[in-house]
């Protein structure tokens, strides 16, 4: 798969009390598509990401190899909850750590980041899905995708 990108800005260093490291942002030039459980999704030309997000200390702790193609997708996954009823959290979160496997990272890392992922970042899927589905809390039935339709609000 070839990806192809341009960098939106440079990460640097602020203080604000504390210094804190700004987050370099991507923006797909192409349409890469991946295919899970036998469906087709292709990621729109102009989308956004963050590549991996680590704490500067995360890094040198664990010399993450970064790889931006699996929080790629993570991420399109993640700002696009609760649009494809059969992509969860859960499987977003699975699909990151498999493919940075796949691609070479080092298995430890890929752990430790994927259990981090999945303890922490609950409430920004749940933040996404509200603002995705146009509603301020989601009934039990939606936060499980029960009765759900995608179709409803249209596709990206």
């Amino acid at each position: 798969m070839k990806l192809e990108y341009k960098i939106l800005n440079k990460p640097r260093y602020m203080f604000t009390g504390k210094w804190i490291m700004s987050r370099r942002l991507y923006e797909l030039i192409n349409e890469p598509d991946i295919i899970i459980n036998g469906k087709l999704y292709t990621l729109p030309k102009g989308f956004v990401w963050d590549a991996w997000t680590v704490p500067p200390l995360a890094i040198k702790l664990f010399d993450f190899i970064f790889d931006f193609i699996p929080p790629l997708f993570h991420d399109y996954f993640y700002k696009t909850a609760g649009i494809y009823p059969k992509i969860t959290r859960k499987v977003a979160d699975i699909l990151l750590k498999d493919m940075a496997i796949d691609r070479g990272c080092k298995k430890r890392e890929v752990y430790i980041a994927y259990f981090v992922i999945r303890i922490y970042s609950n409430h920004i899927w749940q933040r996404y899905k509200r603002h995705n589905l146009g509603i301020k809390e989601l009934s039990k039935e939606q936060n499980s995708h029960i009765n759900f339709n995608p179709h409803k609000k249209g596709k990206l």
